[in-house]
């Protein structure tokens, strides 16, 4: 029974595709672009600063590579809208504070966990429920 509903259903389907009435979606592939590869590359290097902080260590500086942020080309360039300088400023400005102040690490890493999680709720929502994940719960 179920073979013959598949059948039917994959006949119309030719049938619309044949007679024009729906055209199939061709697949498309698109590389990623420079500022979703670095989005991801600081995903992965603020696992490592977390996981520092955790054993009570120093973190690797990554400011300076962060940065890149500034010239990093989205997939869509309307992404860098003016609201987007700001929050990149606020982002850095919380890692400033981490790497400053020591005695607060877990809470100075929570603000630019904090930060990123703002930004993303402007621009790109997908990734919001994995960066949350880098919280560090006392």
């Amino acid at each position: 029974m179920r073979a013959s509903h598949f059948l039917t259903a994959l006949l119309c389907y030719l049938s619309a595709v044949g007679y024009g009435f729906i055209s199939p979606q061709p697949l498309t592939t698109h590389e990623d672009s420079e500022l979703a590869l670095l989005m991801r590359t600081m995903y992965n290097d603020a696992e490592t600063i977390r996981k520092a902080i955790l054993e009570k260590r120093l973190p690797e500086d990554f400011r300076e590579k962060f940065k890149a942020i500034y010239t990093a080309q989205p997939t869509d360039p309307e992404v860098k809208d003016e609201n987007f300088t700001p929050f990149t400023n606020g982002f850095l400005q919380a890692l400033d504070l981490l790497y400053q102040n020591g005695d607060d690490q877990i809470e100075n890493f929570n603000t630019v966990v904090h930060s990123c999680i703002a930004c993303h709720q402007q621009y790109c929502p997908g990734p919001i429920n994995k960066i949350k994940k880098l919280y560090i719960h006392n």
